[in-house]
């Protein structure tokens, strides 16, 4: 297994800022993975049950609607989506609305739900970077349809 290291994730967007010990808590908990391009993470209806953070690569996300697979956006470690993924905290998402893609070699982390309500005291900042970086494009993407609203899509319920 790889050795993620702190400055690894100082360098995600999402994360930065964070203090040395709880970017050292996130890695305690945290399980790493690596995946090659077009690997899917996650297909439509998948139990979604942790949260990833991205330390190379890109996911793309197609979002399944009346069966057929809609291009929603990439995930990159970019200023757009800061580099966080999959279930947030606070989120009521319970199964994968469409499919996840890997963008050439992906490296990731995979923090499980368990450790949700762990994290509010020993990572009191985590809660609000993530679900401001990830619900952002979510917004942006669902303002654009007519007749429908945000918490259909990945079920964000943003401080």
């Amino acid at each position: 297994m790889h050795d993620v290291t702190i400055h690894e994730l100082k360098e995600v967007v999402a994360l930065r800022g964070l203090p040395d010990e709880h970017l050292q808590w996130i890695l305690e908990r945290s399980i790493y993975q690596e995946l090659e391009d077009g690997a899917v993470l996650l297909k439509v209806k998948d139990p979604v049950d942790v949260m990833w953070i991205l330390l190379e690569g890109n996911v793309s996300f197609y979002m399944d609607i009346n069966g057929r697979l809609v291009y929603y956006f990439t995930f990159s470690n970019d200023e757009d989506t800061g580099g966080v993924g999959g279930l947030l905290p606070y989120s009521r998402m319970k199964n994968s609305p469409g499919y996840s893609y890997a963008i050439g070699k992906v490296r990731l982390l995979r923090l499980h739900k368990k450790y949700f309500p762990d994290r509010c005291d020993p990572v009191p900042q985590m809660d609000s970077q993530c679900c401001e970086w990830c619900g952002m494009p979510c917004r942006e993407w669902w303002a654009d349809l007519p007749g429908t609203h945000p918490s259909g899509s990945r079920g964000l319920l943003l401080k």
